[in-house]
């Protein structure tokens, strides 16, 4: 190592040495070290990401969504409307949407609940019959 007490003589350090300094300039890391760092890094983000997966996902859709319906706010913004009227109609629009959806499915949702529960009986016995045989 280098003594701090001593002027420097402008030697290229070892490897063992690592200083942060050469010549007053900082000195770059190995290949080796930097891709230890990166492969740490990307170990570390795919670790918090496959903690937090649970609760990610409202996130990720909200991202997704944004993304998409950008270009319409765009639009909208070009024909005179502020971005904030925008996102506004938009939102409208978009949960309007999802409930017609919604009250389309509803029905058959429904009718299905309801075969499935009088269908129930007779499956629970065939279960029973294919467990006991």
């Amino acid at each position: 190592m280098i003594d701090q007490g001593q002027p420097h003589t402008g030697s290229v350090p070892t490897e063992t040495e690592a200083p942060s300094e050469h010549n007053g300039r900082p000195v770059s890391l190995s290949e080796q070290r930097q891709l230890l760092i990166w492969c740490s890094g990307i170990v570390g983000v795919i670790l918090l990401l496959y903690l937090l997966r649970g609760i990610l996902l409202p996130f990720v859709a909200g991202m997704a969504v944004a993304y998409f319906l950008d270009p319409l706010a765009d639009r909208l913004e070009r024909l005179g409307l502020s971005r904030t009227l925008a996102t506004v109609i938009i939102t409208f629009v978009f949960i309007l949407l999802i409930v017609a959806g919604v009250l389309v499915i509803l029905p058959t949702v429904y009718q299905q609940t309801i075969s499935l529960v009088q269908a129930l009986p007779s499956l629970i016995g065939e279960v029973r019959d294919f467990i006991s045989d």
